[in-house]
């Protein structure tokens, strides 16, 4: 799943931003100012809303809409296809200025369900907010447009995080998809006699 999010939004960043002019392009550095190396310590904190805001990207596979995320779980060697096209579309009342063709082999179908309605059908949490993590990954995304390959899952595991100092109770779900790294990882656990929920 993650080699399918880094080559899609590898090839949409360039095809999106690779012509544009970099600022301070043809401008010589300017000695005065300390450039960091990548190891200095930092903290950032990420607007989820803006981030919400400026997602222009509509997400199809097999010709059906599925949100605007890269849909997460479809494995790799089942995808025929990617197509990126640059024109304006509106779905479900959204503006989209990109689309992304996800087209798999015939020979796979995915079973598409939203991170909301895999909650409902999945958990007893249907009105309890959760945050949902996908292969070890955080979701930030809105759950309703997130969809996942669910003919993909191997495991749901939901984790209950508390600290009465800091006044915490959160629903961890995390899911995991069926690539080789998690099948390893839950032939481990099995061997040490503990087992999550499983489809």
């Amino acid at each position: 799943m993650k080699c399918i999010f880094c080559v899609v939004f590898t090839f949409i960043a360039t095809a999106v931003y690779g012509q544009m002019p970099k600022e301070g392009a043809g401008k010589a550095i300017n000695p005065s100012i300390p450039v960091l190396p990548d190891t200095v310590f930092r903290v950032i904190h990420l607007d989820q809303s803006v981030k919400l805001k400026n997602q222009n990207l509509a997400v199809f596979v097999n010709d059906q809409f599925a949100g605007n995320i890269p849909v997460a779980g479809i494995p790799p060697q089942q995808i025929e296809s990617l197509t990126v096209e640059h024109k304006k579309i509106q779905m479900k009342g959204i503006d989209y200025e990109h689309q992304l063709y996800i087209k798999t082999k015939s020979t796979y179908k995915p079973n598409l369900i939203s991170l909301s309605d895999l909650k409902s059908k999945y958990t007893d949490l249907r009105n309890k907010p959760a945050v949902f993590s996908i292969d070890g990954e955080v979701c930030t995304s809105d759950y309703s447009e997130y969809f996942i390959d669910e003919s993909n899952l191997l495991r749901i595991i939901i984790d209950r995080i508390s600290d009465k100092k800091e006044k915490t109770n959160i629903v961890l779900i995390k899911i995991l998809s069926k690539n080789p790294e998690n099948i390893k990882k839950v032939k481990q656990i099995r061997i040490r006699g503990q087992e999550a929920y499983s489809r």
